[in-house]
C-alpha cells in the first residue's frame, strides 16, 4: 500500500483550503519549512489556518482533543495577521 506524500494546506479568512508548497528536504520528527503565496482581499486583519497531513494521511482536526494534563495538542493551528493597504 501507497501512502500519500506529507502535505500542509492553508485557508485564509475561512475560505477553500490550498496547498502550500514543502521546502527543504522531510526530516522525522522535525518541523517542516511550507510556504504559499496569497493575494490579501484589502487591508485589515486577516485569520490564516494550517494544518498538515502525515504519510498515513492522518489530518490535524479542527479542535484539539481533551485530555486532563494538556498534552499532544495538535489541532489545526491559526493565526491573525494585519496587512496594510499598498
Amino acid at each position: 500500500m501507497r501512502h500519500r506524500s506529507p502535505r500542509v494546506d492553508v485557508s485564509v479568512d475561512n475560505g477553500p483550503w490550498h496547498q502550500a508548497r514543502l521546502l527543504d528536504t522531510r526530516q522525522r520528527h522535525s518541523w517542516q519549512w511550507w510556504e504559499l503565496i496569497v493575494v490579501l482581499d484589502g487591508s485589515g486583519p486577516h485569520t490564516i489556518r494550517a494544518r498538515a497531513t502525515d504519510l498515513a494521511g492522518r489530518t490535524q482536526p479542527d479542535e484539539p482533543e481533551w485530555n486532563r494534563l494538556g498534552y499532544g495538542s495538535n489541532a489545526i493551528q491559526q493565526v491573525r495577521v494585519h496587512s496594510a493597504s499598498s
